[in-house]
């Protein structure tokens, strides 16, 4: 499946089985690293769901000029690096984020976008003052 596939739940993200008795501890080993994948698929996953609800009152409230502008893209913005564990958690879950929004402050999260996928600019910062 590609990377950013929407796929339905109840769908495995990878299956693993080891054929070497050998080397019986590579399994738990590497599952141990595939596991990783679950926060980015997660925080994805749950900023398109909260994109698909901002549409949906945008569109119902009257302001297409929003969307038409691409204003609706800065409506969830991220603020999450003080709020995880480590550099790491808080760029692989910042560009899980700028799969479905521009705003953001977590310049790690920029800095990954731009290392892995060349993006020159994934995400934006906005005033804000309510500190």
């Amino acid at each position: 499946v590609p990377e950013g596939t929407v796929v339905p739940y109840k769908n495995v993200l990878f299956t693993m089985e080891n054929t070497d008795d050998k080397c019986f501890w590579l399994t738990n080993y590497l599952e141990s690293l595939l596991v990783q994948l679950w926060y980015p698929t997660t925080v994805c996953t749950q900023s398109r769901e909260q994109k698909k609800i901002i549409m949906k009152y945008l569109k119902e409230t009257g302001t297409p000029e929003v969307i038409e502008k691409g204003l609706h893209l800065f409506k969830l913005h991220d603020f999450g690096f003080r709020g995880v564990s480590s550099v790491e958690s808080a760029a692989v879950g910042g560009a899980a984020h700028l799969v479905n929004f521009l705003g953001t402050d977590t310049m790690a999260a920029l800095v990954l976008a731009k290392e892995y996928y060349g993006m020159d600019c994934a995400g934006h910062s906005i005033p804000a003052s309510e500190h």
